[in-house]
């Protein structure tokens, strides 16, 4: 399901109807605003054997959305990082002859998180084009690519998604609200109503923890990390903070300290993904900002 991003729709069908289709493409943006998403639709489109494309009905379109077509490769990270050896791999298998789809593609998930000796070796794929593969970078993080990489793929940026564009497409406004605007989210929240819960009480420790003290701020750290529930706390409180600083902007009042705690509130979030690093120390870090 396509929530929001009509801009970016707009754009990816002309590049098709046109049959100026990019070797590779970058989707940039937040987690869980439909960049994956979007990246498997292009490919039904693309590889649709029925008349509108996509159909959403014939065989390519349903393998590629049960995630078993044949011309179809992805790569997801393994322990927090794409190595060399799955580039290669996936790069070898791309070189196969098509079994019936018009364009072979290769999905890098958490494209950030590809090392450097990876990330050249797909360069060189990059630099040598074949016309009837297509390769999609999807990240949050696109500034980890190395810059000739980033040289030589068409860019579609995604950004979060208005509330009311939610709510209209999953007829539910209690997820909508709590998505803080990534359908993937409010998805998940459909799904798994116990999420709903969760997400609700992340916001009201959130207030708390804002409207109080440095002691109270720490208790409130220490448990969200006992409890394993960082990336959701950084999430919401990631959102409130841009919600801040569009508020400030509107009011004509600096913005430099929302900006300081988003950069940093972002980066922790990469770093929990790369690293080993000490999610107490880091949040009570930002904490003190306040």
């Amino acid at each position: 399901m396509l929530i929001g991003h009509g801009e970016q729709q707009k754009k990816l069908r002309l590049l098709a109807q046109k049959g100026k289709i990019p070797h590779a493409l970058l989707f940039s943006g937040p987690e869980k605003v439909g960049k994956r998403t979007f990246a498997l639709w292009f490919l039904k489109m693309i590889n649709c054997e029925g008349k509108s494309r996509p159909c959403g009905t014939c065989r390519s379109c349903n393998e590629i959305e049960m995630k078993i077509h044949p011309d179809i490769l992805e790569v997801f990270p393994e322990k927090g990082e794409i190595r060399l050896g799955q580039i290669e791999g996936v790069i070898e298998k791309a070189g196969y002859r098509r079994v019936r789809a018009c364009f072979k593609a290769v999905i890098v998930d958490n494209a950030h998180l590809t090392n450097i000796q990876a990330q050249n070796a797909l360069l060189k794929t990059l630099e040598e084009p074949s016309e009837d593969t297509v390769i999609i970078l999807i990240s949050e993080y696109p500034h980890l690519l190395l810059p000739t990489v980033l040289s030589r793929v068409f860019e579609v940026r995604f950004s979060f998604v208005p509330e009311e564009e939610i709510k209209k497409a999953l007829e539910h406004r209690k997820t909508a609200e709590l998505s803080l605007g990534r359908p993937g989210a409010a998805i998940d929240c459909l799904h798994f109503p116990e999420k709903v819960k969760e997400v609700e009480e992340t916001g009201k420790e959130l207030k708390a923890f804002l409207d109080k003290d440095m002691a109270f701020r720490f208790s409130v750290i220490k448990k969200v990390v006992q409890e394993e529930r960082e990336e959701e706390f950084l999430n919401s409180w990631l959102r409130l903070m841009r919600e801040k600083m569009i508020d400030n902007i509107r009011k004509g009042e600096n913005t430099a300290c929302c900006c300081g705690i988003i950069k940093e509130i972002e980066e922790i979030l990469l770093l929990r993904v790369k690293t080993n690093i000490n999610m107490k120390i880091a949040m009570e870090k930002i904490a003190t900002k306040i």
